[in-house]
């Protein structure tokens, strides 16, 4: 994660996650000899480059100085960055791009009071990233439960760390794509799981085949579901081959 300019290359060039962005060509870190027989930067250049993508000699100021950078690609690599100061993405938090705020929202050292703030945000996208993030609280995911919107409870109905009376309340959500994001979570109780294999909608039964928690019995059931779809998912359980 940087950005960095001299005499040797005609563009800025932006290190994000595994690629390197130059002009409109783009490497892959792994592939420096690549990048560097385009562009012929310094040796110098690259390491240090590659000091600040591993997150090591990267100063506050540095993290500061990029969480400003105009290219909001450059702000939201410094979003996901694993290195990047709590005090930055708190900043980064209020950003104006609701795309930086999403990326903010699922960094495992989020802050949980900047996590409340952002679940109260007017885009809707921004209340989702919260609601799937684990780290968010339960009494936040609680709230977000019973959002106006489907997309931010279905995000709440996948969150892993959604306990499961919450399950329970949203496995009856009046939306059936909510239903279908609490039959794919991997820690849904059996007795929930069983009730939800005979919801009415197919795709709510179709997800219940695909948790690899599905037990055999219920999915000898669905191995005869009127659905191809759902036949079909039951077949790929690791589960099913263990069906007598």
């Amino acid at each position: 994660m940087t950005v960095l300019t001299n005499k040797y290359i005609d563009h800025t060039v932006i290190i994000l996650d595994d690629y390197i962005y130059c002009g409109c060509q783009k490497f892959q870190v792994s592939d420096l000899d690549t990048f560097i027989d385009e562009y012929n930067p310094s040796a110098d250049l690259i390491n240090e480059g590659w000091a600040k993508y591993t997150g090591e000699l990267t100063s506050f100021e540095t993290y500061q100085e990029l969480s400003k950078h105009e290219n909001v690609d450059v702000r939201i690599a410094v979003a996901k960055h694993f290195n990047t100061p709590v005090e930055i993405l708190e900043f980064l938090s209020r950003d104006n791009d609701c795309g930086v705020q999403i990326v903010v929202a699922k960094h495992p050292n989020m802050p949980s009071e900047t996590l409340k703030l952002l679940s109260t945000d007017d885009v809707v996208w921004v209340r989702g990233a919260v609601a799937s993030t684990p780290k968010t609280p339960i009494d936040i995911l609680w709230v977000l439960s019973v959002d106006d919107y489907c997309e931010v409870r279905a995000s709440v109905a996948q969150n892993p760390n959604t306990p499961n009376d919450l399950l329970k309340v949203l496995s009856t959500d009046a939306d059936a794509w909510v239903k279908v994001a609490v039959a794919s979570n991997p820690n849904l109780p059996i007795d929930i799981l069983t009730i939800l294999s005979g919801d009415a909608h197919y795709e709510v039964r179709e997800a219940i085949a695909r948790n690899p928690v599905t037990p055999k019995d219920v999915l000898n059931v669905l191995s005869m579901d009127a659905y191809s779809w759902v036949r079909a998912s039951v077949s790929r359980n690791p589960n099913f081959c263990k069906v007598s």
